[in-house]
């Protein structure tokens, strides 16, 4: 008898579990480190990575990973000029939000990040189309993940100093740039985020009149066009 045969089928499938384990660890642990000095080459591996399956998502949240995608994100918006270079390395650590927050361990480590929706709300003065429909697309999930109006209070920060209401930064990517629509896919990331808001506001009513006096409703108003050619709208 040779030690393979002698090794129970259970014992040998639990042991190449362990390695493929350890292997995941190793792997996730190395590149999330290249995060200190982010790259779209680094980052584009890692994001391939955690395309590999969950196993590599959730050693991705337990080693930090969330944190880590929420440090290039602020230190990305945080910069006053933004290269493309800057705006690949974004999209990619949105990306990598979406894809680890799809999970209960991956939303609740962005629900407890400090400061996290700030950063996010942030990102929606982003030049780059794309990454403003990310960042709205990752607000708008939150919204349904807690009873809190945490996604609410950040777009209330973000106009402090203009009343404060949650709508005036969602009616101003509503409204039309220099004559020209905004982009069809930014307005259904609106839509679907002022929805959310609404849906699980304490008190919904007063929601709406607010974010009316915002001005929302002249802007859904303007991109009436887009409605009869988007079918998301």
């Amino acid at each position: 008898d040779t030690d393979e045969a002698a090794t129970p089928p259970s014992e040998q499938h639990s042991l190449g579990a362990e390695s493929v384990g350890e292997e995941s660890l190793d792997l996730v642990s190395r590149q999330l480190a290249m995060l200190s000095d982010p790259s779209p080459t680094g980052m584009h591996t890692l994001n391939h990575t955690l395309q590999r399956g969950f196993k590599f998502q959730a050693d991705a949240i337990a080693l930090g990973g969330v944190t880590a995608f929420m440090d290039v994100i602020g230190a990305t918006m945080a910069k006053p000029k933004k290269t493309a270079m800057d705006l690949q390395v974004l999209d990619i650590a949105l990306d990598m939000l979406l894809t680890t927050s799809a999970s209960e361990e991956g939303a609740s480590s962005l629900l407890d990040e400090e400061g996290g929706f700030d950063k996010l709300v942030s990102v929606l003065s982003s030049p780059a189309q794309k990454t403003r429909s990310k960042a709205l697309q990752l607000l708008a999930c939150m919204v349904v993940y807690t009873d809190k109006p945490l996604v609410e209070s950040s777009l209330r920060r973000a106009n402090r100093y203009g009343g404060a209401s949650p709508g005036v930064l969602l009616a101003s990517l509503l409204r039309d740039k220099e004559g020209a629509l905004p982009e069809a896919q930014t307005c259904t990331d609106v839509v679907t985020l002022l929805n959310a808001l609404v849906a699980c506001s304490g008190n919904p009513a007063a929601l709406v009149d607010e974010l009316s006096s915002a001005g929302v409703d002249d802007a859904l108003t303007e991109i009436e066009p887009l409605f009869s050619s988007s079918p998301d709208l």
